[in-house]
């Protein structure tokens, strides 16, 4: 009987540590070894480097205090690049006062590990920020799939409303559609019979998103049904009812539907849980 393969282990996250000290770099290092693969630089000019190479690193540890180009400076220039702005900093430094740390979140740093520090704080802290960071990244995933739903469902929505009015020799029509949200479940049609007798349905899916896109389809879908029932706007409602009736259980539908005959100068209407409709004169 063969041993079930075992998953390969994740890849280990690359720690970039920028300090011109090698007693820190070395601690540092010591410290990480075991969980993490480090990358090193002794210089801001090698730190953007190393930060927007290919392989970039899953977090900073960044000395303040150094020559030509201090931490603040580095971090303001990771920040500013749309590359690199993602990678998390924690700033190295002796400085404790308020006005340094509050100048150091503002650059951009995610939080502050102070010199002498304990190898055992930094990895600790290291290990808090990963986990923060691939939380974003995994709830940045969700909102995108979130946002390609509702674009969706959105277009799905536009596609079963009339692209054109009914004309009618004597009856001017005007439509316009302002949902409240970006999805929702608004919809009207028309049954055209001819020049002189129109049907109009207007209704709404409870909810909003994909879901009530899909069930205004199914109206659109159940009213052309009715087309034979046309001037009757009970047996149209109740025919809609009887088409969609249990096909949902999370979702409802309300209704109002009128026909309009121009030839007896005559409109009748039937609702089902809508808000009634105005007739203005």
């Amino acid at each position: 009987m063969s041993a079930k393969p075992q998953p390969a282990p994740a890849p280990q996250k690359l720690i970039l540590i920028v300090d011109d000290t090698p007693a820190n770099i070395g601690a540092i290092s010591g410290a990480l070894r075991d969980s993490y693969k480090t990358k090193v630089a002794t210089d801001g000019e090698k730190a953007l480097a190393l930060a927007s190479a290919e392989d970039k690193p899953d977090l900073i540890l960044l000395d303040v205090m150094m020559p030509e180009m201090d931490g603040y400076e580095v971090c303001s220039r990771l920040k500013a690049d749309p590359a690199t702005r993602e990678i998390p900093v924690i700033f190295l430094t002796s400085q404790t006062s308020a006005d340094d740390e509050t100048y150091g979140f503002e650059v951009g740093a995610v939080d502050y590990v102070h010199k002498p520090f304990s190898p055992a704080v930094v990895k600790a802290r290291v290990h808090s920020h990963i986990l923060l960071r691939e939380a974003r990244a995994q709830l940045a995933e969700q909102l995108l799939a979130l946002n390609n739903e509702l674009e969706m469902a959105r277009q799905i929505q536009l596609s079963i409303l009339p692209h054109t009015l009914p004309k009618l020799s004597r009856l001017d029509i005007a439509a316009r559609f302002l949902p409240m949200t970006s999805v929702a479940g608004d919809f009207y049609d028309f049954i055209r019979v001819d020049d002189e007798h129109l049907g109009i349905l207007i209704a709404d899916v409870s909810g909003h998103g994909l879901p009530s896109a899909l069930i205004a389809s199914m109206l659109q879908v159940a009213l052309t049904a009715q087309a034979a029932y046309a001037s009757e706007p009970a047996k149209v409602l109740s025919g809609l009812n009887s088409a969609l009736c249990g096909k949902f259980t999370q979702n409802f539908v309300t209704a109002a539907y009128v026909y309009v005959d121009l030839e007896k100068n005559v409109m009748r209407y039937a609702g089902a849980g809508h808000p009634p409709m105005l007739q203005y004169r």
